[in-house]
């Protein structure tokens, strides 16, 4: 009697450890404090500045002062050092002018510019926490316009 519960114990303890083994992920989550160290070296310059950084994340979302990035192996965030960051993903003007579209050829002025700044930075204050499909690279830029520094990011 006493073999048969210690082979139920080391069956059952066995099983255990196998679940346990098998519910950890192989994937690492992606890591949001590169992603915010990118930002921050576009941002951070003194003057127009732009940086690039591939990722693993599946999707993301941003406001402007925090990005977080998720995929199968998790999640993390990470907060931004300088300046506020500028979703591009709610204006085709400002994708373009971070990729590389002079403003004056997207907007009829500077304060049409700051105007869509705006309204991107209150849309994604908005949808805070509503994650948003993932590109595989972030992309950020800084853009001076008279005495108004903008970083623009796309995820």
């Amino acid at each position: 009697m006493d073999a048969w519960m210690v082979y139920i114990g080391v069956a059952l303890a066995s099983t255990t450890l196998l679940g346990v083994a098998l519910g950890f992920s192989p994937v690492p989550p992606p890591d949001a404090n590169a992603a915010a160290n990118t930002i921050d070296m576009a941002g951070g310059s003194s003057i127009t500045g732009e940086a690039k950084y591939e990722h693993d994340a599946d999707s993301f979302w941003m406001d402007q002062q925090q990005i977080a990035l998720r995929n199968e192996g998790g999640q993390t965030k990470a907060t931004i050092a300088f300046g506020e960051m500028t979703a591009v993903h709610y204006d085709e003007r400002l994708s373009e002018v971070l990729y590389g579209s002079p403003i004056s050829e997207e907007f009829s002025s500077e304060y049409e510019f700051l105007a869509a700044v705006d309204a991107a930075q209150a849309a994604s204050e908005a949808d805070r926490g509503d994650w948003q499909p993932a590109n595989g690279e972030i992309r950020a830029k800084k853009v001076i316009v008279g005495d108004t520094h903008v970083i623009l990011v796309d995820v």
